[in-house]
């Protein structure tokens, strides 16, 4: 992984202490392995990654049920292009 800095000595002794296992996957060239203990940053973006990812997904979500709600209120009143927005939305 980028900036590790782990040899592979060190990362084979850390596979066979914590997921002895997947000692198998270090002969692969693709895979690293990388102790986010060395660097505990990662871990907070990586959490703060997944906070703000869900953060917009229920806010895009929000607004989505709330136009959806919307529509369905004025629906006897929709001009037909209005209701054909209301139908591409929901589909």
């Amino acid at each position: 992984m980028w900036k590790s800095k782990l040899t592979y000595q060190q990362k084979q002794d850390y596979l066979t202490i914590n997921w002895s296992q997947c000692l198998n996957w270090l002969k692969l060239d693709a895979f690293e392995v990388y102790d986010y203990k060395l660097n505990s940053w990662l871990a907070v973006v990586g959490i703060g990654a997944v906070c703000f990812v869900v953060i917009v997904y229920t806010y895009g979500l929000t607004l989505g049920v709330d136009t959806m709600v919307i529509l369905q209120k004025h629906q006897k009143s929709m001009s037909r292009q209005m209701d054909l927005t209301r139908c591409a939305l929901v589909l």
